[in-house]
C-alpha cells in the first residue's frame, strides 16, 4: 500500500503551486466545516421532515437516528486509532517526501497529529453511506460530495494519505452497516425515537447541537475536553 500512497501523493503535489486560486480554493474547502458537512446535514434534516406515510416516516426516523449515531462511533473509533496505533506523520510533514505546500497552507499544528485513519473520512462516508440506505439519489450526491469537497483537498493538502482516506471510509461504512442491522434499529434507535414523541423540545435541542457538533467533526467538544484535563492537570 505504501506505494500506492506514494504515487497519489507525488502525482497530486505535482500540481501544488501551480494555480494560486486552486490552491486557496482547497485550503478554504479544507478548512470550512460549512461547506464539509452542511450539505449532508441538511440532506438528513430534510428527510427527516420529509412528507411520506405514518410507517414509512417511524422507519426513516429509525435510520437517520442509526446513521447519525454510527457516524458518531465513527469519528470516535477513528481518533482513538490514531492514538493507540504508532504515529504516522502526516504527508506535508514527512521530510523524505519534501512536500511541496500549497499556496497559503502551513504546517502549524499538523506534526503533533497522526493521520492514521482519517476520521473527516471515518465520520462523512458513514454519513453518506447512510444517506445511500436512506435514499438512493441524495446518497450518491453525498458520496460525491464528500469525494471533492472532503477527502480530495485532505489529499491534495498533504493531511492525509490515500490508505488514510480509505481506512476511514471502512470504518464509518461498516459503522453504518452494523448500525442499520434490525437489533439496533429495533432496540436503539426506536427507544431514542420514542423520546422524540415524548419529550420533543429535550429531543430537538439534543439533536440541534450534535447536528452543529459533527458539521465541525467535534472540534469544539475536543477542544473543550482537552482545556479541561489541563486545569485538572494543573490543580493536580
Amino acid at each position: 500500500m505504501r506505494h500506492i500512497d506514494l504515487a497519489v501523493i507525488g502525482f497530486l503535489n505535482a500540481f501544488a503551486g501551480v494555480s494560486r486560486a486552486f490552491d486557496i480554493f482547497m485550503v478554504s474547502i479544507a478548512g470550512n466545516n460549512l461547506f464539509k458537512g452542511g450539505p449532508i446535514l441538511a440532506a438528513i434534516w430534510g428527510l427527516w421532515f420529509a412528507r411520506i406515510s405514518a410507517n414509512e416516516q417511524q422507519l426513516r426516523r429509525a435510520r437517520i437516528i442509526s446513521v447519525v449515531a454510527a457516524a458518531c462511533v465513527a469519528a470516535a473509533l477513528s481518533v482513538a486509532l490514531t492514538q493507540v496505533l504508532p504515529i504516522r506523520p502526516r504527508p506535508l510533514v514527512e521530510p523524505q517526501l519534501q512536500f511541496v505546500l500549497p499556496y497559503s497552507m502551513t504546517v502549524g499544528g499538523w506534526e503533533r497529529a497522526s493521520s492514521l485513519p482519517s476520521d473527516h473520512a471515518a465520520m462523512f462516508f458513514a454519513l453518506a453511506g447512510g444517506l445511500c440506505i436512506l435514499s438512493v439519489r441524495w446518497g450518491w450526491l453525498a458520496m460525491v460530495h464528500v469525494l471533492v469537497f472532503v477527502a480530495f483537498p485532505r489529499a491534495y493538502l498533504g493531511l492525509h494519505y490515500f490508505s488514510d482516506l480509505v481506512a476511514g471510509a471502512a470504518i464509518g461504512l461498516v459503522c453504518v452497516g452494523i448500525a442499520n442491522t434490525r437489533w439496533v434499529l429495533s432496540g436503539f434507535s426506536q427507544r431514542v425515537l420514542r423520546t422524540e414523541r415524548l419529550r420533543p423540545g429535550i429531543f430537538y435541542a439534543a439533536a440541534f447541537l450534535i447536528s452543529f457538533q459533527m458539521a465541525g467533526l467535534f472540534h469544539e467538544s475536543r477542544s473543550l475536553v482537552k482545556s479541561v484535563k489541563s486545569v485538572i492537570t494543573a490543580l493536580w
